[in-house]
C-alpha cells in the first residue's frame, strides 16, 4: 500500500493541514477499495505519530480494525472519492472547527468522542488509548 500520511508533523495547522488530511484519507480509502471514507482512514493519514505509540502500531492496528468493519453495500461510482462515513464527518466538522493543539492531537480525541464504535475508535482502544489520555495529550501539546 503507498503511505498517504502527511510527513510533515511539523507542518503549521490550519484549514491546509485539514485538507490534506483529508486528501490522504480519500485516497487510502481508494486505494483499498472502501466505498465510504471512516476515522480510520483519518487515523491512518495522520501527520506524524502519535505520541507513546509504537512507529507503525496505529497504522496495524487501524488495518485490523478496517480489516473487521462492517462495510456498506452501495457502489461508488467510478473516478468519484467515496463519501465520509457519519462519524467521520463530525470529526472533519470538530477540527474544522479548531480549538488549541497540533492536529496531530486533536484528531485521536475528537475520534473517541465522536464515534461510539468503528475502525478508528476500535483501533485506539486496541493500543490502549482512552479518551481521558488523548485530552491529556492534547492539553500538554497544546501547552508546550
Amino acid at each position: 500500500m503507498t503511505d498517504h500520511t502527511l510527513d510533515a508533523p511539523d507542518r503549521p495547522d490550519g484549514p491546509d493541514a485539514l485538507d490534506g488530511l483529508l486528501d490522504a484519507a480519500r485516497a487510502a480509502a481508494v486505494e483499498r477499495g472502501h466505498n465510504e471514507v471512516t476515522t480510520g482512514h483519518l487515523l491512518l493519514a495522520l501527520p506524524g505519530r502519535l505520541p507513546g505509540v509504537a512507529p507503525g502500531a496505529l497504522a496495524e492496528a487501524v488495518e485490523r480494525a478496517l480489516a473487521s468493519y462492517a462495510w456498506p453495500r452501495f457502489p461508488v461510482p467510478a473516478g468519484e472519492f467515496p463519501p465520509l462515513s457519519r462519524y467521520a464527518g463530525d470529526v472533519h466538522q470538530r477540527l474544522a472547527d479548531g480549538g488549541p493543539g497540533p492536529l496531530a492531537a486533536r484528531l485521536p480525541l475528537a475520534v473517541l468522542e465522536c464515534e461510539p464504535s468503528g475502525p478508528g475508535r476500535l483501533a485506539l482502544h486496541a493500543l490502549g488509548l482512552t479518551t481521558r489520555q488523548a485530552h491529556r495529550e492534547l492539553l500538554s501539546a497544546a501547552v508546550g
